[in-house]
């Protein structure tokens, strides 16, 4: 009967719906050593779990991938080994084992709300003498989808070890990207849909 090889788990990072966890395959016949240098192998799991905005891609959901990406980067039982993978995967808050959203498309609310300020901004003189010309046109949607193409899927595509999006529930539009840039994807049976929705316009 074949049995796991004996493991402990950490949590890295974890903060406001994202979270790094590390199990440590141990090279040892005992789980509880407490040397994370001395091990077989480390599975790194990043979990999605902002699930009152079902896993949107805005500048927050961007900015806390980075984060957990630069741990991966740094982390001292992370830094000096490439014989780890990383996993990325959708949790529910509530339960464990389902997800309804692995990763969502752009956050349109949020877009929306940046597009209005933007143009209250350009609209008025004074504010629009304090920006400068170099700046006061530029879109902050296109920098969001600048900043999350370049130091989120760029980053992931260009790790040195092999990466696994496990996707548990609909992977939609910028979700669907953040899949793609893993080496293997898996999907669970009837949990979900692949799609871009903006395939439907032409």
């Amino acid at each position: 009967m074949n049995q796991s090889p004996p493991h402990h788990s950490k949590t890295l990072f974890e903060k406001n719906g994202v979270s790094l966890v590390a199990t440590i395959l141990s090279s040892s016949s005992s789980s509880s050593t407490s040397d994370d240098d001395d091990h077989d192998g480390i599975i790194l799991t990043l979990y999605l779990h902002r699930h009152t905005e079902k896993n949107v891609i805005n500048p927050t959901m961007i900015s806390l991938l980075v984060q957990a990406l630069h741990v991966i980067d740094t982390h001292p039982i992370l830094s000096h080994t490439n014989n780890k993978s990383l996993i990325i995967t959708g949790i529910d808050h509530d339960d464990l084992k389902i997800c309804k959203f692995f990763g969502n498309g752009l956050d349109l609310e949020w877009m929306m709300k940046a597009s209005n300020n933007q143009s209250n901004t350009n609209g008025g003189a004074a504010a629009a003498a304090a920006v400068s010309a170099a700046t006061k046109n530029e879109n902050p949607t296109s920098r969001m989808i600048e900043m999350f193409n370049s130091q989120v899927l760029a980053k992931i595509l260009t790790l040195p070890f092999r990466t696994v999006a496990a996707i548990n529930g609909h992977c939609i539009g910028a979700g669907l990207f953040l899949a793609l840039a893993c080496d293997y994807r898996f999907m669970r049976t009837e949990r979900g849909y692949i799609q871009w929705p903006e395939a439907r316009l032409g």
